[in-house]
């Protein structure tokens, strides 16, 4: 600052003006306030138009585990910037009147190239939760990936769409009998598959996530198929670190085979990283 001549000075910033956490809404009231101008569905045009519109009315924690990462968030950027470099090679004067996007994942008829990926507690964002991304999978003949930690049981989900295809996402509990108990109702609720995360046997640090609500000790939220609590304690309020405690950090590729013994449906591996791995 001391390099700026004086003259350039426009005036003084609030600095009170400027939440912490990128939210500007920290009550209730306020929320309530951004509900009532909420901007109609078919005037937001991208993803960037949805994540604009959640930062102003999701609350503060909500916000926070959503749209950040782990420390510094570099491999959340990056990610972003390879997506960014891929480039299509369109084919021209081909007869695109009518276009079909129609294929297959995993053997399961999909609309779109693409499934719904497992997300935790969507349930924070709207009572509804997976349920209405169900129903919205269904409509459009999407494939959805259900979270361990989802806000409800995986019966309760593959209920509001019978028939269609859904996936599951499995992290591995210490309690190797709660998760076999678990296989057992995925395989009840008509899964196609299961995507085991290898990535992540530890949770990530979510700097953004500590933060907000850290001097609180009331429970936010309970995963229903796990009874992981996401709750306030000595070393902050981060959701995602507090509902993973359950997970086995132990388990390597020899654990595998106890895997495969305990579930007659396909496995996928969920988070290879490398060659080596892969």
């Amino acid at each position: 600052m001391a390099n700026i001549h004086s003259t350039t000075n426009l005036s003084s910033i609030n600095n009170g003006s400027f939440p912490s956490n990128g939210c500007p809404f920290n009550s209730k009231e306020t929320r309530l306030e951004a509900l009532s101008s909420k901007p109609p569905l078919e005037s937001i045009l991208s993803t960037y138009d949805l994540e604009k519109v959640a930062s102003q009315e999701l609350s503060r924690k909500t916000w926070a585990f959503y749209s950040s990462a782990a420390t510094d968030m570099i491999t959340r950027d990056a990610n972003k910037a390879m997506y960014d470099r891929i480039l299509l090679r369109p084919r021209v004067l081909r007869n695109v009147n009518k276009v079909n996007t129609q294929t297959t994942i995993l053997g399961c008829e999909t609309g779109l190239p693409l499934f719904v990926s497992p997300a935790a507690m969507a349930k924070m964002v709207h009572p509804d939760g997976e349920l209405a991304i169900a129903r919205g999978c269904a409509k459009y003949g999407v494939g959805q990936c259900i979270s361990t930690n989802a806000s409800y049981t995986v019966s309760d989900i593959t209920a509001c769409a019978p028939g269609h295809p859904f996936f599951f996402q499995l992290y591995i509990n210490r309690d190797r009998a709660a998760s076999e108990q678990l296989l057992r109702q995925v395989e009840k609720s008509g899964i196609k598959a299961v995507f085991l995360t290898v990535d992540a046997p530890v949770a990530g640090k979510r700097e953004a996530d500590e933060r907000v609500g850290a001097d609180s000790s009331e429970i936010i939220y309970t995963a229903p198929m796990t009874g992981a609590q996401g709750v306030g304690d000595a070393k902050g309020s981060a959701l995602g670190r507090t509902m993973g405690r359950y997970i086995d950090a132990s388990f390597t590729w020899e654990d595998l085979k106890w895997l495969r013994r305990s579930t007659s449906l396909p496995i996928v591996l969920k988070g290879i990283q490398t060659a080596e791995d892969a």
